[in-house]
């Protein structure tokens, strides 16, 4: 039975939800709804590599400080906007942000929370942090304490 869900998902980077995004929240209410579960909402990033685009970071620590505020308070409105389909489809839902690396930060929450199931984005090929990406989605299913499922969306062709 999945009592415990987790859904990881990206949401920092864009301004609109991704594909993935999306596919990943369509599955995760019709699973959780479907087995009365509990969903654990998880996006992870890191603080650096956002603000330096993965570069050796060259702000000064103060300004460093302020926008690294700026990004949580960012991606944890992204999250709660996320999270209100679920909600209204009467899922039960819970928030966690993690700064870190992703592939560490998704087992050890799935470790946490006992996930029975992961869903993950598998791969969106839109930048360099999608290709890493994929390397992560991969690194999970590898290394999970329970069933991962990767998911991509509907070919646009369908």
């Amino acid at each position: 039975m999945l009592e415990k869900i987790l859904l990881a998902v990206a949401l920092q980077r864009d301004k609109e939800y991704s594909r993935y995004a999306l596919a990943l929240k369509a599955l995760g209410i019709t699973l959780a709804r479907g087995a009365r579960g509990k969903i654990t909402l998880l996006t992870v990033f890191n603080y650096e590599d956002l603000l330096s685009g993965g570069q050796v970071n060259i702000l000064p620590p103060d300004v460093l400080e302020r926008e690294k505020g700026l990004v949580k308070e960012k991606v944890k409105n992204k999250l709660n906007e996320y999270s209100r389909d679920f909600l209204e489809e009467g899922v039960e839902v819970e928030k966690i942000i993690r700064e870190g690396n992703p592939r560490e930060e998704i087992i050890n929450v799935a470790k946490e929370i006992k996930a029975d199931l992961i869903l993950i984005g598998a791969h969106s090929k839109r930048s360099i942090f999608d290709v890493l990406l994929g390397k992560t989605a991969e690194s999970i299913t590898k290394n999970a304490p329970c069933t991962v499922i990767k998911v991509s969306p509907a070919s646009e062709k369908c």
